[in-house]
C-alpha cells in the first residue's frame, strides 16, 4: 500500500473515528530476526475506541524497512502496534514510519532506548531483555494528527500516519536496528485497497474512558449518520443558598423586614407616649 495523498479515495470521519488513551506499560523486547517484538500491559479499561468498539494492545512490532510505501518509497523503518478488539470483530494496525532525522522528540528517546538496549542485551534471534523507560505509553509516541486509513484483504484495520507525522531517530540508531532485523517475507506487504483519510485526526479520551471530540466543519462528505434531537435537562436548584441568592427572594424578605421594624418602632414609639402596648383599630360612632 502506498500511503500517499495522491491515493486518496476520499474522507472517513465517521467511519474510522479513532480515540485512545494508552496505559503506562512495562516492556519487554524479544529479537525475533525479522522485528523487534516489544510487550504492552493491559489497563483497567479499553486503551482504544475504533468505530465504537474497544480494542487492547496484543503487540508491538519494530520493522526495518518499512512495511507500507510513503509517496512511492519504503523508508527506514516502521512501528506496527497491533490490536485485539475485546468484543470481536477486525482486528487493528496502528502504523507510523520511522525516518533517521534530527528531530528530538518523547517518542525519539523511547525508540533509540528500544534498540540501544536490544543491540546490546538481544542482538542475536531468540534473545529478550526488559527495556527500562520510565513511564513508558504510547501516548507519547502515537500523533494526535490526520491519520490514512484502509482495511486489507484479510478484513484487518489499518491506521497509518503519512511521512509528515513520521518519528525520526539518529542515523546511528537506524543502522544498529537494520543490522538486527531484516523484514524478509515474514510481514505480507499490504496492497490494494481503497485509502481513506482523517482529516480530524484522534480524539482524546480520559481515564475513565470517556471521549471528548472536538468537532470542527470539514467540507462536504458522502458519510450517512443518525441524528438524535435530545431534549436539554433543566436542573433546578432549591438549596438554601440558591434561594438567598435570589434577587426577587431578597426583595420580598428586604421588604417584609421593613414593614417589622415599622410595626416595632410604632409600638415602641406608642408606648412611651401613652403607656399603651396595643392598637385601637375601633372605629368611631357618629353622633
Amino acid at each position: 500500500m502506498n500511503i500517499s495523498p495522491n491515493n486518496i479515495s476520499g474522507e472517513c470521519n465517521l467511519k474510522c473515528t479513532y480515540s485512545f488513551n494508552y496505559p503506562a506499560s512495562n516492556c519487554t523486547a524479544s529479537n525475533k530476526k525479522t522485528y523487534i517484538s516489544l510487550t504492552y500491559d493491559t489497563g483497567a479499561v479499553p486503551a482504544v475506541q475504533f468505530n465504537e468498539a474497544g480494542y487492547n494492545v496484543s503487540q508491538i512490532l519494530l520493522v526495518a524497512p518499512s512495511i507500507h510505501q510513503f509517496n512511492g518509497v519504503t523508508v527506514g523503518a516502521e512501528l506496527i502496534i497491533n490490536h485485539t478488539p475485546l468484543a470481536g470483530g477486525k482486528s487493528l494496525k496502528v502504523c507510523i514510519p520511522i525516518v533517521s532525522g534530527s528531530s528530538s522528540t518523547k517518542a525519539t528517546s523511547i525508540l533509540e532506548t528500544i534498540i540501544s538496549t536490544v543491540s546490546k542485551q538481544a542482538p542475536a534471534a531468540g534473545d529478550s531483555t526488559n527495556i527500562v523507560i520510565n513511564d513508558f505509553t504510547l501516548n507519547s509516541i502515537v500523533p494526535t494528527t490526520p491519520f490514512y486509513s484502509y482495511t486489507d484483504a484479510q478484513n484487518v484495520s489499518f491506521i497509518v500516519y503519512g511521512l509528515r507525522n513520521a518519528i525520526d531517530i539518529s542515523e546511528s540508531s537506524l543502522k544498529s536496528l537494520v543490522t538486527m532485523i531484516n523484514v524478509g517475507k515474514s510481514i505480507t506487504f499490504p496492497s490494494g485497497p481503497l485509502l481513506f483519510i482523517n482529516p480530524n485526526g484522534p480524539s482524546q479520551k480520559t481515564g475513565n474512558g470517556e471521549i471528548y471530540i472536538d468537532c470542527q466543519p470539514t467540507g462536504n462528505s458522502e458519510e450517512i449518520t443518525d441524528v438524535f434531537n435530545v431534549k436539554p435537562t433543566v436542573k433546578m436548584d432549591f438549596t438554601f443558598e440558591a434561594i438567598m441568592k435570589n434577587p426577587i427572594i431578597l426583595f420580598i424578605l428586604s421588604g417584609i423586614l421593613t414593614i417589622i421594624i415599622m410595626f416595632v418602632l410604632y409600638f415602641i414609639i406608642t408606648y412611651i407616649s401613652t403607656g399603651e402596648t396595643s392598637i385601637n383599630f375601633s372605629k368611631h360612632k357618629k353622633t
